[in-house]
C-alpha cells in the first residue's frame, strides 16, 4: 500500500507499511511522539498562497473544506484564523488525533468539524 501527497508539484511517497496501520498511528499520537500539531507533506504557510488564490474567486462564507488524513495538522485552525474558512471537516482514522483537535478547537473554533473515519474505506 502507498500513499501519495502533492503539495505545489512535488510529489510525496510513502510505500512504508506503517504508516497505513491505525495501531501505528493510534500509538504515535497518543504518546506525543509528534508536538500539539504537525505537518506531514507542507507547512500552512507553503500552502496559504495556493489557497488563498483558490479561496479569492468565491466568498469565503462558501467556502467548504475537507482535509482527509489530518492527523494533529493545523491546517484548519489556520484556515480558519488566516483565510477566514470556517466550513472545514478534517477527518482521520486514529480517534486520539481526533478527539485532541476537537478538544482544542471546541471553545475557540466551534464551526470546525472533527470525523473519525478510514479514508481507505468510506461507504
Amino acid at each position: 500500500q502507498a500513499f501519495i501527497a502533492s503539495v505545489a508539484g512535488s510529489i510525496m511517497l510513502c510505500s512504508s507499511q506503517k504508516h497505513g496501520d491505525l495501531d501505528f498511528w493510534e500509538r504515535q499520537f497518543s504518546e506525543g511522539v509528534y508536538d500539539d500539531t504537525y505537518e506531514w507533506v507542507a507547512d500552512f504557510d507553503v500552502l496559504c498562497p495556493m489557497l488563498a488564490d483558490a479561496i479569492s474567486h468565491t466568498s469565503c462564507a462558501a467556502c467548504k473544506v475537507l482535509h482527509l488524513g489530518c492527523g494533529n495538522s493545523d491546517l484548519a485552525e489556520r484556515l480558519y484564523h488566516d483565510l477566514s474558512v470556517r466550513q472545514v471537516t478534517s477527518v482521520d482514522f486514529a480517534e486520539s488525533a481526533i478527539r485532541s483537535m476537537a478538544a482544542r478547537n471546541a471553545t475557540l473554533r466551534p464551526e470546525l468539524q472533527w470525523l473519525v473515519s478510514d479514508c481507505s474505506d468510506m461507504r
